[in-house]
């Protein structure tokens, strides 16, 4: 018998209450009162409260922390939203999506699905995105449409919940393994695949984000390469109250003849398609998840009281930190006091 983590038996039940609370109240009143916890969260989350801050600031190097701590307390509030969107999945149907849901591209999308050369349809973890993965599923049950997942070993309890969700509406569940057949034999049969492009990126390559390099999934371009398949560009954008606006664009592949170079090109290219709709909604994007965790790009910054001899010591430091497998930006600033007193009581301490 399996033995499950505290946590992950804590958060199911969560979950599982929240489901059947849910159920039996109107979605709105549900997401004003989350929404409300989750502005709670933003002053008492404070590790998580600094992984995104530091995210933000690295995207978005000019915005003041007033501007960067309301973006992450909207961000808190979304997530909030999202988790009991996501224990209202079991009961989505068709009165749900036409009261809540507003699609942007998807005739034309169900349109290019018609030349049988399948589909794979590329999200962000932003907005709502189970639920935008479930009522996409149902515009695309007739291509069979199947989401990627990845299992999460530290919480199956959870992992099973959500696949249970996922199933109730309309999708296949494909957990993400070294064996790529089942993928290729279903965009040759022209089903419809969706995909994460910017978490799980094992094995990924190094693609500039905002900037500096981040580790990018390559599956799904590499997948659209050989085969031929249609790509679409998928994001989400909450609206008052419970509902969403989904975009979906198809994005059509650069072919250069070199795969390494049409790799990266195509995915520098739909980065930068992210990149706009990020700066457009910063509040929606997950800034959790330490999306450039792995990126040899670092900044530092060298702070000088004016003596020669000290700021080459620290500019020395700074060279052997180059001869590692990074690549350091750094400006030097001089430190300045008001006043004397505030001078004598620096040293002092």
């Amino acid at each position: 018998m399996k033995k499950h983590s505290i946590a992950d038996y804590c958060l199911y039940c969560l979950v599982k209450t929240i489901s059947l609370i849910v159920r039996f109240i109107p979605l709105t009143l549900s997401v004003y009162v989350m929404r409300r916890l989750g502005a709670l969260a933003f002053y008492f989350l404070a590790k998580k409260r600094m992984i995104a801050y530091r995210n933000i600031k690295i995207a978005f190097p000019n915005y003041t922390p007033r501007k960067i701590n309301s973006i992450l307390k909207q961000t808190f509030m979304n997530c909030a939203q999202h988790l009991v969107e996501i224990a209202y999945m079991p009961w989505i149907d068709d009165k749900y999506v036409n009261k809540f849901i507003e699609f942007e591209g998807l005739d034309d999308a169900l349109k290019l699905m018609k030349n049988k050369k399948g589909g794979i349809f590329l999200c962000l973890h932003e907005g709502s995105w189970e639920i935008g993965s479930a009522v996409t599923a149902r515009a695309l049950k007739d291509y069979n449409y199947t989401v990627l997942v990845r299992e999460q070993p530290g919480a199956p309890l959870v992992s099973d919940l959500l696949n249970s969700y996922r199933v109730k509406n309309v999708h296949n569940v494909m957990p993400i393994t070294d064996s790529l057949r089942p993928i290729v034999e279903s965009l040759k049969k022209g089903y419809a695949i969706g995909m994460a492009a910017d978490h799980g990126a094992q094995g990924g390559i190094l693609v500039n984000f905002f900037g500096r390099l981040a580790l990018t999934p390559i599956g799904a371009l590499k997948f659209a390469l050989k085969l031929d398949t249609n790509i679409f560009i998928g994001f989400m954008k909450g609206k008052r109250k419970a509902r969403h606006k989904i975009t979906l664009k198809p994005y059509s592949l650069v072919r250069t003849g070199d795969e390494e170079n049409d790799l990266r090109l195509n995915l520098e290219n739909i980065n930068r398609v992210y990149e706009r709709y990020i700066t457009d909604s910063p509040q929606e994007y997950l800034w959790f998840f330490k999306r450039w965790k792995h990126s040899p790009q670092r900044n530092a910054l060298v702070l000088s009281d004016g003596k020669a001899g000290h700021l080459k010591q620290s500019l020395a430091v700074l060279d052997l930190i180059n001869k590692l497998p990074l690549q350091v930006k750094y400006d030097v600033v001089e430190v300045k006091f008001s006043n004397l007193l505030q001078k004598a009581m620096f040293y002092l301490c």
